[in-house]
């Protein structure tokens, strides 16, 4: 049996979903049950050198390569580098954003692998954007190291994905968009339905803060958030408060009738009930970005 203190199973289950390879289909690749599939990368069952064999050719990678990125400090700085990125709505100066893109700089000197220099390309391109109140020129020269990494990648799988969706603004608003549509059509068919809409729901979201952003494309916007509305599950509360926000922004910046301030303060209050203080602090930042001041004590600074 090989030694599960190499991480064998969370490593598995990383790269498979690197690249966008559902878990049934590569149990069944190499003759197992989903389920026993599922125990090897939760690293409760061991694993034969037979089948990691199978399982390293059907991922098509050596086993140098999977040594490295098993390797217990890379994930540690993976792991901390998520939770970094997870606090910034939380953090209130520029000083504590700043702070987290020196550590994660440092990771990607450390370990030169692409995850780090694109997660700093990010995290520098969306602080410039708050430096800039939201200059997309001055910010998109950061995403190049990104846009440079996509051009040469012939095949994208789900890192590749994700990374568009997370640094679309490399590209001008309407390249972004015909883009965006393209991946989108791309790998309908290589995800399940759920994963699909997941990926759909956070660029159409990203899109709309795009067009509302550039202000001459609301209608556009107006659009996405419908899109997104549709396939949102009846969980996820948060993203259904935040695209009613987004809904009367684009409703502000389009003169439009359907413009309400009471729904605004509704929507508000139900954040504050629900006791989601970040929730409310990250709405609030929208609206005033947007140029809509509510006379009322919930929009504060």
């Amino acid at each position: 049996m090989i030694d599960l203190s190499m991480h064998l199973g969370r490593t598995i289950k990383h790269v498979r979903q690197q690249k966008g390879i559902l878990g049934k289909e590569i149990a069944a690749a190499i003759d197992l049950t989903p389920s026993q599939l599922t125990k090897i990368e939760n690293e409760t069952q061991s694993i034969s050198a037979e089948l990691f064999i199978k399982i390293l050719s059907y991922l098509n990678m050596s086993f140098d390569e999977f040594c490295y990125l098993s390797g217990e400090n890379l994930f540690k700085a993976r792991a901390q580098t998520r939770k970094y990125i997870k606090t910034i709505p939380t953090k209130k100066n520029k000083a504590a954003i700043k702070s987290i893109i020196h550590q994660v700089k440092n990771y990607s000197d450390k370990f030169n692998e692409p995850y780090f220099e694109h997660t700093y390309a990010i995290l520098n391109a969306r602080l410039k954007l708050e430096e800039t109140d939201y200059n997309y020129d001055i910010a998109r020269p950061l995403l190049s190291p990104i846009k440079k990494y996509l051009d040469n990648v012939e095949t994208w799988f789900d890192y590749e994905v994700a990374l568009f969706i997370n640094s679309y603004y490399m590209f001008e608003y309407d390249v972004a968009l015909a883009k965006g549509t393209e991946t989108l059509y791309k790998i309908k068919n290589s995800y399940s339905p759920e994963r699909y809409n997941e990926l759909n729901n956070q660029l159409y979201f990203n899109l709309a803060l795009y067009a509302l952003d550039k202000r001459q494309t609301s209608q556009d916007a107006l659009d996405f958030i419908t899109r997104c509305t549709v396939n949102l599950t009846h969980t996820n509360i948060r993203m259904r408060l935040i695209l009613r926000i987004l809904q009367q922004i684009a409703y502000f910046q389009l003169d439009c009738c359907e413009y309400s301030e009471q729904t605004i303060l509704k929507t508000l209050n139900g954040v504050e009930l629900l006791e989601l203080a970040d929730l409310h602090d990250y709405l609030c930042s929208l609206l005033r970005k947007h140029g809509i001041i509510l006379n009322n004590k919930k929009m504060h600074d």
